[in-house]
């Protein structure tokens, strides 16, 4: 039995009932149930979309909704997340997809200043770099370290597991990652992240390395008001894709952006993002910047 059978049955169950338990009259366990519904209009320079692994990359019309349950089993607590999103493409060569995600996640504290996690996930019909329709299976853990109320250190490990729609091969690969934040105040953070994924496949070509770096400030402007800026980022390197030298194909990717929210809960959610990216390759169809932005509107529950 595939990995991605064996970890798909046990998260759709999970939300499943999170999903149609109050639906049919059913209590939940005592917990936080928050959900949010919202739409989204990305305005992009370059219609060709060549970022894959960005959803909204090129220019789009997006429908999105999500619920997030937490609650405790016994002394662990449990957290339910779905996620369900509909893209709709401005560009001919790509086609339009309805993307489902859920997850199952567990904490434990060790001690006072470590925390222990673990999460199992599935999506299916998500955009990734080796492939514009996959469903994925994931597993990751790692551990929290909190010094105080100021400094946060989360190192994390996981694997994926991939099928591709297109032509029924698989993809599988390891990630791993660190973040440090720093905490100003309330909603007034500093965070740093460093991120190393490769992707194995039955098919040359989609296997790759990536790695991925981040640097974001973010705090709150007034009540409901928050900003945040900072940029990623990104490198790549293809096993089996060639550039016109015939070298193997290398991508990177710096990104600036801004980002500017008013949200309450519950209550109205207003969002805009603004965003620089600029490309190189050694292959030319890969080399050229883009301007996004990105503006939404939602409510969240």
């Amino acid at each position: 039995m595939k990995i991605t059978s064996v970890l798909r049955l046990p998260v759709a169950c999970a939300v499943l009932s999170l999903v149609a338990a109050p639906a049919a009259g059913q209590s939940l366990p005592d917990g936080e149930l928050r959900g949010e519904i919202s739409a989204s209009r990305v305005f992009g320079s370059d219609l060709r979309g060549v970022d894959a692994e960005d959803e909204d990359s090129g220019s789009s019309f997006i429908l999105r909704g999500a619920l997030d349950y937490e609650f405790e089993l016994g002394n662990i607590p449990v957290a339910l997340s779905y996620d369900t999103a509909g893209y709709f493409y401005d560009e001919d060569d790509r086609s339009d997809r309805w993307s489902n995600r859920g997850a199952l996640g567990v904490t434990h504290d060790l001690t006072d200043v470590v925390q222990l996690f673990g999460q199992a996930g599935y999506a299916s019909n998500i955009a990734t770099a080796e492939s514009g329709l996959t469903d994925q299976s994931e597993l990751l853990g790692g551990l929290q370290f909190a010094f105080g109320e100021a400094n946060r250190v989360r190192t994390s490990a996981g694997y994926r597991w991939r099928e591709y729609d297109f032509d029924e091969s698989e993809g599988h690969g390891a990630f791993f990652g660190a973040e440090y934040r720093y905490r100003f105040a309330a909603n007034h953070y500093l965070t740093a992240e460093a991120r190393r994924e490769n992707i194995n496949s039955d098919t040359l070509r989609r296997g790759y390395d990536r790695t991925t770096a981040e640097l974001f400030y973010q705090r709150s402007l007034s009540p409901g008001f928050r900003l945040r800026t900072g940029a990623i980022a990104r490198w790549w390197d293809f096993d089996g894709r060639f550039a016109p030298t015939a070298e193997r194909l290398e991508r990177r990717t710096i990104t600036p952006e801004v980002d500017l929210q008013y949200a309450t809960r519950p209550g109205w959610l207003l969002r805009g993002r603004l965003q620089q990216i600029f490309r190189g390759s050694n292959d030319p169809r890969f080399a050229e910047d883009e301007q996004r932005a990105t503006v939404t509107a939602g409510y969240r529950f």
